[in-house]
């Protein structure tokens, strides 16, 4: 890479990173979202009463499972979500967890 630093524009060495990446995933049987549209992901963060959803999937999936666990959170602890803290948003926004912009 640093031999090619400077005559190879940043952009093509990133987009020729990205392939490398889709390649050795296609390797190892890792699906992604933009190939199959029918596959989902969600992640977990937790750390005392704050946690953080990773979803892969479409945006009204993404506000449904939000409106689940507001409505589970609420039945099991008669607790309500912080509405400043809580919200569907695109991961290239990046969010706020814990003081730290991810």
């Amino acid at each position: 890479m640093k031999n090619v630093k400077g005559t190879v524009s940043g952009k093509k060495v990133r987009a020729a990173l990205r392939d490398i990446r889709k390649q050795d995933a296609a390797m190892k049987g890792i699906r992604y979202y933009a190939v199959d549209n029918t596959w989902r992901k969600l992640l977990y963060v937790r750390y005392a009463d704050d946690f953080l959803l990773g979803y892969i999937g479409n945006k009204f999936e993404a506000y449904q499972i939000l409106s689940e666990i507001a409505n589970l959170i609420d039945c099991l602890t008669s607790m309500e979500l912080n509405v400043d803290k809580t919200g569907v948003k695109h991961h290239e926004k990046g969010v706020r967890f814990l003081g730290y912009k991810i």
